[in-house]
């Protein structure tokens, strides 16, 4: 029997989907873990797209600053993006065992729901990082709505202006980060996303 505090941090999980994903009625009855896996999906691969197009717009200014060196690699992340995305959206491995199963241990499946929102956490984080470096703001009106977003601090676009005090943007200025430095740490980002993935089709594998 799990502890109280085990079952709370269980139970949280769950209910931190349920509010997240609008209609998301868990795995535990047979009848509803189609539907649910179908909505957790499109959500995480709607913030991806959202990622990605925040992340065009970083291309764009790259591109406008003449930094093609830092484009190229930039692509580079887009394409690695665009192939998560297509992962997200296609059935996740193992799952087709889940889907026929008339009953799931409870205390496994729980796990489940922690991975998922832990994942869910991963990708909000990655796209909040994106946004940033975009120079867009982190909430507010819809991207048809919303103003353009300002173009990145001449000193974070200019050859050398990460290693040039001279160049560089002021400390005390609030511009979004150097894309240089940033672009590790996006490629981290996406790598800890991918690697969730796959740890995830090994928990719904010990479903079965």
């Amino acid at each position: 029997m799990p502890e109280p505090r085990q079952h709370t941090e269980h139970r949280n999980a769950l209910e931190s989907l349920l509010r997240h994903i609008p209609g998301f009625r868990g795995y535990l009855e047979k009848e509803y873990r189609r539907d649910s896996d179908a909505l957790q999906r499109t959500w995480l691969s709607d913030r991806l797209q959202q990622a990605k197009r925040s992340l065009d717009t970083v291309s764009s200014q790259l591109a406008d600053a003449g930094r093609l060196d830092l484009l190229t690699q930039y692509d580079r992340l887009r394409a690695k993006l665009d192939k998560l995305i297509a992962r997200i959206r296609g059935a996740w491995q193992g799952y087709s065992g889940i889907f026929d199963l008339v009953r799931i241990d409870e205390a496994r499946l729980d796990r489940v729901y922690e991975h998922d929102m832990s994942m869910m956490q991963l990708v909000e984080e990655f796209l909040e990082s994106i946004k940033r470096l975009a120079g867009m703001p982190a909430s507010g009106p819809s991207q048809s709505t919303a103003a353009p977003p300002p173009a990145m601090a001449a000193g974070t676009l200019t050859p050398g202006a990460e290693s040039n005090p001279a160049v560089a943007a002021s400390p005390a200025e609030a511009g979004p980060p150097d894309p240089v430095t940033f672009l590790s740490r996006l490629n981290d980002q996406l790598d800890a996303i991918e690697e969730q993935c796959d740890q995830r089709a090994d928990l719904l594998k010990g479903l079965e």
